[in-house]
């Protein structure tokens, strides 16, 4: 066998019977076949007319942003310097710059490849789901979407799941987890600490997952109370606090309700608060309040694609937090779910609500709702879908329907020919 081969079947992609079932892995290649369908669909509508692309929310807007920053890093002749504040991004996706930009389509392609061959390895196998599973990678629509431009979110998840790989291969491989940390921190700095946080609570703890997300929760909540103390310490958390002060009535933030309630956010009771507060809002938010439409009435596919994540991320929250309470399954599934709840806390202290940050944690969470029994699992899709939509109806009926989208004007991207 070729080594083109081996690639594709370690892929969980030949014809050979993948965790033992040939019909599983024909799935798996039908799923993958058609996220790559999609996603080249996607990269031909932004190569022909980046315009209508724009127009119908079928880019994504911190995408083009990095790509207008790595053309000015080319321009500057400093794209792969150390010194362009910029070097995770850059090494990943800059050197297609030397013969064009186009090519990150290329990189992402390479990226999902290795995300699918590391989802079987992780999720599959050791945490024994089901093969439909793997729609929690392959039918995230924000990933088709973000594939014709860099972006941080598949290679965190690609980090993300070699982390969950060496938390739950053994204990001993804790100095390969924390080496993985770097290149998180690199990417997306926040993350990347969570990421050595939770992998020193779990080494603390002596694996004992049943206490992980309560440690976790406990430090968030001394942390969120002590905001101010901490953000002179910690140069993270004082970037944060310092772009929240400058936005504090944006409704990200979660400024405007704690002017409403005259919440000090950097007060113990306050920042106490308002940290429960982006809790709920992190896993329902893309949920409960999608966007639709633009001004002119086309239907805003980053809109679409937010919500269908957030009914993603919402069922497979559900799913970990049933997985936990209970203490049922096996320990590498109690483990996973500790994890991804561990994440879900940790990324709620940020003074913004940003759910987008718990997509690299996806895969997993979604893997441990799917090696669910059958009937909490159909629980966890069942609620999730039934309070989306019931407030939705609710919102609808009161007049409150989801507000049309103004997509952002942005100059072509240098990866469009």
């Amino acid at each position: 066998m070729n080594s083109s081969a081996q690639a594709v079947a370690h892929c969980g992609l030949s014809n050979e019977p993948m965790a033992g079932t040939g019909r599983k892995g024909y799935f798996c290649r039908m799923a993958l076949a058609g996220f790559l369908l999609c996603s080249g669909l996607v990269w031909l509508i932004q190569q022909l007319d980046f315009e209508f692309a724009l127009a119908h929310g079928l880019t994504v807007p911190d995408s083009v942003n990095m790509t207008q920053t790595l053309q000015y890093l080319s321009q500057q002749d400093s794209i792969l310097t150390p010194d362009s504040g910029f070097q995770a991004v850059a090494a990943l996706y800059g050197w297609t710059w030397l013969l064009h930009p186009s090519l990150c389509f290329a990189v992402n392609c390479v990226l999902m490849l290795g995300n699918a061959t590391l989802f079987k390895k992780v999720v599959l196998e050791r945490l024994r789901a089901p093969a439909w599973a793997l729609l929690g990678l392959l039918a995230n629509p924000y990933l088709i979407l973000a594939m014709p431009g860099p972006n941080k979110e598949m290679p965190l998840m690609f980090l993300t799941l070699l982390f969950a790989d060496a938390m739950l291969r053994s204990p001993r491989r804790w100095w390969l987890a924390c080496a993985i940390c770097i290149p998180m921190y690199l990417l997306r700095d926040g993350y990347g600490l969570f990421m050595m946080g939770l992998l020193s609570i779990t080494w603390l703890l002596g694996q004992r997952e049943r206490l992980l997300p309560l440690v976790v929760l406990a430090l968030m909540v001394s942390a969120a109370a002590l905001w101010s103390d901490l953000a002179s310490l910690v140069p993270t958390m004082a970037r944060n606090l310092s772009i929240y002060s400058a936005q504090f009535d944006d409704p990200e933030a979660v400024g405007s309700l704690a002017s409403a309630l005259a919440l000090d956010p950097f007060g113990p009771v306050g920042g106490v608060v308002l940290y429960a507060t982006r809790l709920v809002y992190n896993v329902v938010a893309q949920a409960f309040f999608p966007v639709f439409l633009t001004d002119s009435g086309n239907i805003y596919w980053i809109g679409v694609a937010y919500w269908v994540y957030g009914l993603m991320a919402l069922m497979a929250c559900i799913g970990c937090a049933w997985r936990w309470l209970t203490n049922v399954g096996d320990s590498n599934q109690r483990l996973a779910a500790a994890l991804a709840l561990s994440t879900w806390f940790m990324i709620s202290l940020s003074l913004f609500i940003q759910p987008r940050y718990f997509m690299p944690m996806l895969p997993i969470a979604f893997g441990v709702m799917g090696a669910l029994p059958v009937h909490p699992r159909y629980g966890s899709v069942t609620l999730a879908l039934a309070l989306a939509l019931m407030v939705m109806s609710v919102l609808a009926m009161t007049d409150r329907s989801p507000p049309t989208a103004t997509p952002d004007v942005a100059t072509t991207p240098a990866y469009v020919w």
